[in-house]
């Protein structure tokens, strides 16, 4: 199941990047990490720490509950 959550995820960060019209280096400085961890989130290879997820919230101006439904996955 959290291999699950990973994917839907890593979806769900590459749309909001996406949306933003940033690349992941972009992003990557944006969260203070590389382009290569980037990669990784949204390839399902790697998860964010939780404080990441919180910067990433703050970066993209959406709540952190928007990443995932009531179940606990990531809603897509």
């Amino acid at each position: 199941m959290s291999r699950m959550i990973t994917t839907q995820l890593g979806i769900e960060i590459k749309a909001y990047r996406t949306r933003h019209n940033l690349n992941q280096i972009q992003f990557g400085k944006l969260c203070g990490v590389t382009r290569a961890t980037v990669h990784r989130w949204e390839m399902e290879a790697a998860r964010p720490s939780v404080a990441a997820l919180m910067r990433l919230s703050e970066i993209l101006d959406e709540p952190l509950g928007d990443l995932f439904d009531k179940s606990g996955k990531s809603a897509v």
